[in-house]
């Protein structure tokens, strides 16, 4: 998915437009960025040990693509975008809500990371 379609995802899942906030839409980009850095290790855990990414990704434009598994890129990231639009809306209850979402969707998306 491309970085538009995430955050796009994410703001409709609040029922909100990415394009009508523009200070969101200033910002989102770089909000993503942090969101991947954060899910890196949940995507290097559901690949493959010779397919595993060496350095996290970062989005320079919107029409740039997340190298991530679907859930992450359809699920955990847009939360996390609602996630953090809430909480800069002050809106602590929906932000907590949609936080809690974005930890689970990243949990399933990475599986388990077995210490031996």
């Amino acid at each position: 998915m491309t970085a538009h379609e995430i955050i796009k995802t994410g703001f409709g899942l609040m029922y909100e437009n990415s394009e009508a906030d523009v200070k969101a839409a200033r910002f989102s980009r770089d909000v993503l960025n942090i969101l991947i850095a954060e899910c890196f290790d949940a995507e290097n855990n559901s690949r493959a040990d010779d397919d595993r990414l060496t350095t996290v990704p970062f989005i320079y434009s919107s029409t740039d693509t997340v190298p991530y598994n679907d859930h992450l890129c359809r699920v955990a990231l847009p939360y996390g975008i609602a996630w953090k639009y809430a909480e800069e809306n002050l809106n602590q209850y929906q932000a907590e809500w949609y936080r809690a979402k974005y930890e689970e969707a990243r949990r399933i998306a990475g599986g388990a990371k077995w210490l031996v």
